[in-house]
């Protein structure tokens, strides 16, 4: 029995075992060390998703305000409230402003001087399609 565990064969035989094992090993080793690698590159993505999720959190409650619905209504499709009358001065012609009357339409005036030194409007009676004529050929 000694002879045969001191035999070549059974030389042999160890070394391809502890080989065998040591491959696995070095596997199950690099398997460890991919995953940890995988896990922080996915506890960095769960970070940064977080952060955006917080920032489009705080878009939202943004957008769910009357402040934001109010401009957006002021600046995309030129709503005003009831009572406001916007104005556009112009500064081609220094005496004719632009202005809305309370249904959004806009009315050319012009300045003019009150007793007391105050300046009021005085509505131009023109269409709206002779001030556009006007505007792109220049007739006056």
């Amino acid at each position: 029995m000694r002879r045969i565990l001191y035999s070549r064969l059974m030389l042999i035989f160890s070394i391809f075992i502890f080989i065998v094992v040591f491959f696995q090993l070095t596997q199950v080793v690099s398997r460890g060390s991919d995953t940890d690698k995988e896990i922080k590159g996915l506890e960095k993505q769960v970070n940064d998703l977080s952060l955006e999720q917080k920032r489009l959190e705080k878009i939202k409650s943004f957008l769910k305000t009357d402040f934001f619905a109010e401009r957006e209504a002021r600046t995309r499709f030129g709503l005003q409230k009831n009572g406001e009358h916007a104005v556009i001065i112009t500064g081609r012609d220094q005496g004719l402003m632009q202005t809305t009357d309370g249904n959004g339409r806009l009315v050319d005036t012009k300045k003019a001087s009150t007793p007391g030194g105050e300046v009021s409007p005085i509505q131009n009676d023109e269409s709206n399609n002779h001030r556009w004529f006007r505007y792109f050929f220049g007739t006056h």
